[in-house]
């Protein structure tokens, strides 16, 4: 690699497919730094197997207490000891295409970067991991959906630049990150790629999500932050999700690590 890429990945329970997305992160990061949200699977044995990788797992408390942006500061804070041209986050249960490689040795010198941010199209993989979902509705409840991951959509994984003499930083006082989990000071400009490389989610195809609990856990971190109705958050992400609309599409084969 041309460039030092820390990636910082915030996990729970993903041993499912984390040696997947370790082996290929592997490939070009210079680190790989795990941030433990107390996992009761075989996460941390996995984590050790790997060279690249820098393993904390964090302290244990109310499961409701989402704490999300505090998590993804403590990993930024972690990364910057290695000093990264480059800043990669990415969710435990996410992994970018390959093109990734040629596309972040192409950019320009940090010295001579004048952007600063780039968030990538966010696969959603769908029922199996040969197909993604495309279908875009307004939902009963009034949401609008938007799957298609190049019209529209929300995007999710992102790369942000080291600046010279500039800490970047979270603001720790919310408990989920938005628009795409970047640092509350990011500077602009930022830069939506808008067809490759792009970010595959395996999560929407885990047990996790097909059983319904990541739609209740969700339910409880709001009603824990901000008093919200835990049925009617429950039933909100419910509807929003429905597949009344479902398309899908095939994912592409140069997406896919060999």
């Amino acid at each position: 690699m041309r460039y030092r890429v820390v990636a910082c990945i915030p996990s729970k329970d993903c041993a499912w497919i984390l040696q997947k997305t370790l082996k290929h992160l592997s490939s070009f990061c210079h680190k790989i730094i795990i941030s433990d949200d107390q996992s009761t699977d075989n996460t941390e044995d996995i984590c050790h197997n790997y060279q690249k990788v820098e393993y904390y797992k964090r302290p244990a408390r109310n499961p409701k207490d989402r704490q999300g942006s505090i998590q993804r500061q403590e990993l930024l804070d972690r990364a910057y000891a290695h000093n990264p041209d480059y800043f990669f986050f990415l969710d435990a249960d996410e992994l970018p295409s390959p093109d990734i490689v040629e596309w972040i040795n192409q950019l320009k010198p940090r010295t001579e970067e004048e952007n600063n941010l780039w968030t990538f199209p966010w696969i959603h993989l769908w029922q199996d991991e040969n197909h993604y979902r495309v279908d875009s509705y307004t939902a009963k409840n009034g949401a609008n959906m938007s799957w298609n991951p190049f019209v529209g959509s929300y995007r999710k994984g992102f790369l942000v630049r080291n600046k010279p003499n500039y800490k970047l930083a979270y603001d720790t006082t919310q408990h989920r990150v938005r628009p795409s989990n970047q640092p509350a000071n990011t500077p602009k400009p930022w830069i939506d790629v808008q067809q490759t490389p792009v970010i595959l989610h395996y999560g929407k195809i885990s047990e996790y999500f097909k059983s319904g609990q990541n739609f209740k856990d969700r339910a409880g971190w709001d009603q824990f932050q901000k008093g919200a109705s835990y049925n009617e958050t429950l039933q909100h992400h419910q509807i929003a999700n429905s597949e009344e609309t479902l398309k899908l599409e095939h994912v592409k084969p140069e997406w896919l690590w060999k």
